[in-house]
């Protein structure tokens, strides 16, 4: 009830899918991980810092290779769209680079 309550749905839902395979030693003992996420929120609004805004979307695609498993490299591209202003994120796309040593 009462302002904190305007944007809030009773219901509220979204779906996430993941498409993901390992190519194991795709050259020289290298394993390849490509990967694509899409997220989106079909249908009401959930609490302000929750999971869902109505018609929020995002993606990301990414690869990471893996070396003798020891060394990992990943680049990740993230973007975010949507939901007009209700969607914070819609300017905050970026790009990730992460670099693992097992041992």
């Amino acid at each position: 009830e009462g302002p904190a309550n305007d944007y809030l749905d009773a219901v509220s839902w979204g779906y996430r899918a993941v498409l993901s395979a390992t190519y194991n030693d795709a050259f020289a003992g290298v394993a390849l991980t490509p990967s694509i996420r899409f997220a989106h929120d079909v249908d009401g609004n959930s609490h302000r810092s929750g999971n869902f805004h109505e018609n929020r979307k995002s993606a990301t695609v990414g690869m990471n290779a893996v070396y003798n498993n020891e060394f990992d490299v990943g680049v990740a591209y993230n973007t975010f769209w949507g939901a007009a202003s209700s969607n914070l994120l819609s300017d905050r796309d970026n790009l990730t680079l992460t670099l693992k040593y097992s041992f």
